[in-house]
């Protein structure tokens, strides 16, 4: 999302310069909004990490300067923004230096009163970035570059990460701060091109992109790039994602989806820092746990609904479908839900919570399909509340709340739902009772702050559905895998070995950052302590979910050669441990897992301003300037600034005829070069069949799943086809069938429960065959009911593997 802060402009297709005989502005200075002409964006994904560089080009379309402009575009909550440059048309190039943001406006207030071209880029929010631009000469281009390293994301499958880059913009609810007000969209038509280089520990599998634009995929190491030592070729990919100055339609943000060998196994790196000023090293850990552990004997389960406006279509229907996910992910006993719908109102299916079982989950079924995106704007913390009140005041079970959303909301209202969840949990959980807030993201432009936020500061996790094609289903089963599984507290880390660092702190407790007594004026960084960890307080790890934990030590320390995390589950009390060999990291030309880390502490630091007042406050946001200065990074209290400080009537007598200089981007590998030519098109190959995918089957299950597993006998004829089963040979003896009818020999079994038992098999075969951990909790559940319903002396073990290989004759 790019937005101008000026007065918007009448729309059109793509916005262009005036004409050479337009006539010129009848003031010195202009207003009119710069012409996003296009944007180029780089792209280093290295592992579970990206650096990513976007190269904005702006045109002043006037005759006269622009005295001041300002844009603002979307970005991923928590992206460390780490290098700014402005680029003037003559080739000059001014690179941005960080500062106090106060001091930053000032000085930049000052640049422009003073005739210099200058720009200053800052964070909105933590998933909107603001850049303003000063004294833009007549008819020159200039063009901003912005670099940032960002943490991937899991996706839909095992050893699958997701890498999105952000161009759509959703609306978001109550009072717009001051950077993105009176904005306006100028990048709806603007052309973009991103080129992007991957390169793994394993074997790259697949590179996809399901986002709709133009894009091309060629595995292997790229021409004119050097062999990397121990690292194969067929660990390298790169692709290209564009969108062309014909496209028409709304922006949709960039989506590229990455499967390779070992992306979940754990793996902790540790990085000296290059500079002398910096005595540090950093050290990053990530791992997906793939543990299993009980579900609570009793849990409640609450979805609250976005139905505002803007969900309507094609966004209401993807939320349809993951809550039937979500709802068939559920334990058969012990398990209570309701649904809750918001927007400027809040309504429930329920007034308490129900019991769940098949008259309940055919209620929700039918609520569902009459869901309609009604209920006007997006008033998130008074939906919190209502479900909050639904709930005792101490409770009596854990209880797991799943928000879906589409869009946002600003500053003080996000606050308001973070309050609002931080009360309620304080007041009404207990180890034995807890309760959490996940988030599931719906469609294009929906707000990562307000998601990641809301989802941390419940003790969940937050996932993303924003493609109209992309699959959702593993993405909901790991979320209510997470939610029906007790938390796993007092996580800690042993970054050092204690014998070699006794006056040391030897796990990852935080202490005070900076000196208190330091100056507050004063840039320099205090001393240090022993351990600077970030999150401070670990959350809790669920199965197939990626977690990952930074940490700034002294070189002075001895670090351990392997990590050690522990844990206990607080349900139980069980402990839970695992050991990491600790690698050297460095592919890339700076500081990158310092640069990661100092934003993760700063994110830690920013969600203790968020609920702190008086003087406790007043150190945080001293402690997040010392840290955005000492790392280079913007935070809600630091802005870099460029300032081109030459005499700008040199400028403009040459820039009318100079070429706009082609934008640097500072590429962490030379082997960008190989850039210049697309690489050949990337044809998705789909065989013919008349078999469902697994997506399309598995919803089709999940509609006709019966809530203990089971499937009605009337659903066959639909199952059958899906799995493209000839009926007639399928139910003869000596097909799928058949082997059912030779092993339920007990006569007094009802011939229903036979029929039944025959097509809950035929689901749990194609789960079993065609699919992956996204089908575990559908295919469980058929298990369990098979082994309920069938006589005792029916070995269900050796009647799957009967049937499977029954099925597999007819081609499934």
């Amino acid at each position: 999302m790019t937005c101008c802060s000026t007065a918007p402009s009448p729309p059109s297709a793509i916005p262009r310069p005036p004409a050479a005989n337009a006539p010129a502005a009848n003031t010195p200075g202009s207003t009119q909004p710069l012409v996003l002409k296009e944007c180029s964006i780089k792209a280093w994904i290295v592992d579970v990490h990206a650096w990513v560089t976007i190269s904005q080009q702006f045109q002043n379309p006037s005759s006269s300067v622009a005295k001041q402009v300002a844009y603002s575009f979307s970005m991923l909550a928590g992206a460390a923004v780490f290098g700014f440059e402005l680029v003037r048309q003559d080739g000059t190039r001014v690179d941005g230096l960080v500062k106090d943001k106060v001091e930053a406006q000032k000085e930049m207030a000052a640049a422009v009163s003073q005739g210099q071209t200058a720009a200053l880029g800052e964070e909105v929010t933590k998933d909107i970035f603001s850049i303003g631009i000063g004294n833009v000469q007549g008819n020159e281009t200039v063009t901003i570059n912005l670099s940032y390293m960002s943490p991937l994301t899991d996706d839909e499958e095992p050893n699958q990460l997701r890498f999105t880059l952000p161009r759509a913009y959703m609306v978001r609810y109550g009072q717009q701060p001051a950077g993105v007000q009176n904005a306006r969209l100028t990048h709806e038509n603007v052309p973009f091109t991103i080129d992007i280089l991957i390169q793994q520990r394993g074997r790259i599998r697949s590179v996809t992109s399901p986002s709709g634009y133009n894009f091309s995929l060629s595995l292997g190491r790229p021409p004119g790039m050097s062999a990397v030592i121990g690292v194969p070729d067929a660990n390298f990919a790169t692709a290209t994602v564009r969108r062309t100055a014909l496209a028409t339609g709304p922006a949709k943000d960039i989506i590229v989806i990455i499967t390779a060998d070992c992306l979940d196994n754990p793996r902790a790196f540790i990085e000296p820092h290059p500079s002398p000023d910096h005595s540090t090293a950093a050290i990053g850990l990530t791992l997906v746990p793939h543990f299993n552990a009980d579900v609570c004997p009793e849990m409640e389960y609450i979805v609250l609904v976005d139905r505002s406006g803007s969900m309507e279509g094609v966004k209401m229907e993807m939320t349809r479908q993951s809550i039937i996910v979500l709802l068939q992910g559920l334990p058969s006993r012990g398990s209570f839900f309701n649904i809750f719908s918001y927007g400027s109102t809040v309504t429930s299916l329920w007034d308490r919570s129900k019991a769940y079982d098949q008259a309940t989950v055919d209620e929700a079924r039918r609520h569902l399909n009459s869901m309609q995106a009604n209920y006007g704007g997006t008033e998130i913390p008074g939906a919190l509340q209502a479900v909050f009140k639904s709930l005792p005041s101490r409770l009596t079970r854990p209880v797991s709340i799943f928000l879906l959303t589409d869009g946002g909301v600003w500053g003080s209202i996000l606050q308001n739902c973070v309050t609002t969840v931080q009360k309620a949990i304080a007041d009404r959980s207990s180890d034995t009772a807890f309760m959490r807030v996940f988030t599931i993201g719906i469609g294009d432009g929906v707000s990562t702050e307000t998601c990641d936020r809301i989802a941390r500061e419940g003790g969940g996790t937050s996932t993303y559905i924003v493609a109209e094609n992309e699959q959702f289903i593993g993405k909901c089963t790991r979320m209510v895998r997470a939610a029906r599984t007790p938390p796993i507290v007092d996580i800690k880390v042993t970054w050092v070995t204690p014998q070699q660092n006794s006056q040391h702190n030897a796990t990852g407790q935080v202490l005070n950052l900076f000196d208190p007594d330091n100056d507050k004026e004063t840039c320099e960084v205090g001393p240090l302590a022993p351990i600077m960890q970030a999150p401070e307080i670990i959350p809790s790890f669920y199965r197939s979910t990626r977690t990952e934990v930074y940490a700034i030590v002294p070189n002075s320390i001895a670090v351990s050669k392997e990590l050690q995390l522990t844990g206990r589950i607080s349900v139980t009390g069980a402990t839970v441990a695992l050991k990491i060999p600790l690698e050297r990291f460095a592919p890339f030309p700076n500081p990158f897992l310092h640069t990661l880390a100092a934003k993760a502490l700063i994110q830690d630091l920013e969600d203790k301003e968020d609920i702190q007042s008086g003087p406790g406050a007043k150190e945080l946001a001293a402690q997040i300037s010392r840290l955005g200065i000492a790392y280079g990074l913007t935070s809600r209290f630091t802005s870099f600034l460029a300032v081109d400080r030459r005499n700008q009537t040199i400028i403009s007598s040459c820039n009318q005829t100079s070429a706009p200089s082609p934008p640097r981007v500072r590429d962490p590998a030379d082997s960008f070069a190989a850039f210049s030519a697309a690489p050949p098109p990337f044809l998705r190959a789909f065989a013919v069949r008349n078999i469902m995918d697994s997506t399309e089957a598995l919803i089709l299950f999940a509609n006709l799943q019966k809530f203990n597993g089971g499937f009605d006998s009337g659903s066959t004829a639909d199952i059958e086809a899906a799995l493209g089963l000839n009926a007639t040979e399928a139910q003869g003896a000596n097909g799928p069938f058949g082997v059912v009818k030779s092993f339920i020999t007990d006569t007094k079994l009802d011939p229903e429960i036979v029929q039944q038992a025959y097509v809950t098999l035929l689901a749990w075969a194609f789960m079993t065959r065609r699919c992956k951990d996204e089908a575990y909790d559908m295919k469980e559940k058929a298990d369990l009911w098979l082994r309920d319903h069938l006589s005792a002396s029916v070995d269900v073990d050796e009647l799957e593997r009967k049937f499977l290989d029954a099925v597999k004759l007819n081609k499934l």
